[in-house]
């Protein structure tokens, strides 16, 4: 955690939206420790250990020394704390009777209101099986750069989505619960939610994201709203391509040999299936490279155009989605998107045109 947090809190950042660290003594004599990483609050309590009467205040500190406190509460290695106002000092007192002891200064408290809309659970395992998908962590970082969906996933109760516009990924999950409004987990929000317990409890209130674990809790803006991925469906349609895939590693090496930006699925006759590699150059398409697939269980109707572009890496990551070995492709012709469907997670990537 406290190698995840310093990795956040260095990130680069303007002189003017450096993170604050700052430890809060509230009205109960509770103490959090809290900073800002990229627009995610990011809190560690420790609970009622004060010795010294102080309340309702604010100080900042240093973050190496934040981190390494931060840290120490996780593994529950503080017995108490002492703040030595004469100093400008706070001790920290460990269970084994050492003692930390970090400076300050003191800022301007602001109290927190507490209100809460409605609350649920989240589960790791769900959050872990989503992001270890390398297709998953692409998009979450290709949305950066666009800034369309900001990095996220998606979240309304019954599955998770990501999506950067080219690529969508939908996954169910077995608990399922009913939110008043859908949430959105960012990626620095979920790196950190993977380094917490199983559950992780979700607060509502005014927009914000409030999720807790043992003593940390990640409270963000939810400013956008969940993808409406329905128009992009396709409907049943009489042009596609059923692609079994017995051996889908096999599958992902010869796709990956071809040399070129770019691939495109032919059909030129019945049960048989041709991938071609090339670039876009003067307009034209210069062949690279080429596949025949003809052991692959393919099902070809009457209507299909025989022949569909994709980006070649955008391709592979919507293979490499899914745990299977064994693979259904649908593929709907040169405009509609091609899928990948299991019980549980649904991908889609959208094919390239000139």
């Amino acid at each position: 955690m406290k190698k995840l947090m310093k990795k956040l809190t260095t990130r680069e950042t303007s002189y003017y939206n450096k993170p604050q660290h700052q430890i809060i003594v509230r009205n109960d004599g509770e103490v959090i420790l809290e900073t800002n990483i990229n627009d995610v609050k990011v809190q560690v309590f420790l609970n009622y250990c004060n010795q010294v009467n102080f309340y309702n205040r604010s100080f900042d500190v240093n973050q190496a020394d934040f981190l390494e406190i931060s840290e120490k509460i996780i593994h529950n290695e503080i017995g108490f704390i002492k703040f030595e106002e004469d100093l400008k000092q706070i001790n920290f007192v460990m269970q084994d009777e050492s003692v930390y002891i970090i400076g300050y200064t003191e800022i301007e408290h602001k109290p927190e209101k507490i209100s809460v809309d409605y609350s649920f659970k989240i589960y790791k395992d769900d959050l872990k099986n989503i992001y270890k998908k390398k297709a998953i962590k692409s998009m979450m970082k290709e949305t950066k750069k666009n800034r369309l969906h900001l990095n996220c996933l998606a979240f309304n109760g019954s599955e998770y989505t990501c999506t950067d516009v080219r690529r969508l990924h939908i996954h169910k999950i077995k608990n399922i619960q009913e939110l008043s409004s859908p949430i959105t987990i960012g990626q620095n929000t979920l790196e950190i939610l993977l380094e917490l317990n199983d559950k992780i409890y979700c607060d509502i209130s005014n927009n914000k994201v409030k999720m807790k674990s043992g003593v940390v809790c990640i409270e963000y803006n939810n400013n956008y709203e969940y993808p409406d991925y329905s128009s992009i469906l396709p409907s049943h349609s009489s042009s596609t391509i059923d692609l079994k895939i017995k051996d889908k590693k096999e599958f992902i090496k010869s796709i990956k040999k071809l040399v070129g930006a770019s691939i495109i699925i032919t059909t030129p006759e019945q049960n048989n299936l041709e991938i071609f590699g090339f670039d876009w150059e003067s307009n034209e398409i210069k062949i690279k490279s080429s596949i025949k697939i003809i052991k692959e269980k393919i099902i070809l109707n009457n209507n299909n155009d025989g022949q569909t572009m994709f980006d070649k890496n955008y391709f592979i990551e919507m293979l490499e989605a899914f745990d299977e070995n064994e693979l259904t492709i649908q593929l709907n012709g040169k405009i509609r998107p091609a899928l990948i469907l299991t019980d549980n997670d649904t991908h889609i990537v959208m094919p390239k045109r000139k």
